[in-house]
């Protein structure tokens, strides 16, 4: 398999980058309804409520069991969304 060159991965990286930061706007950058959001501040919130990370966030999607805590200290002082 042959390997991309460094400017090709750059493109594609910041071509993702600007199909992603469209759709964000698209729906709005504070809301969560865009994505799998409700899940990631549910496990931040959890996380920061608890100290463990939860069981389940959702069904079908693997959570990277760092993400959250990284959200967590953020979330400990917001209100639920």
């Amino acid at each position: 398999m042959p390997r991309l060159g460094a400017r090709t991965a750059a493109f594609l990286f910041l071509f993702a980058l600007a199909v992603r930061l469209a759709a964000t706007a698209v729906v709005g950058f504070s809301t969560t309804r865009f994505g799998d959001a409700r899940a990631y501040l549910f496990a931040a919130s959890e996380l920061a409520a608890t100290g463990h990370y939860p069981r389940l966030t959702e069904p079908f999607y693997f959570r990277a069991p760092g993400y959250p805590s990284s959200s967590s200290p953020q979330r400990s002082d917001t209100p639920s969304a």
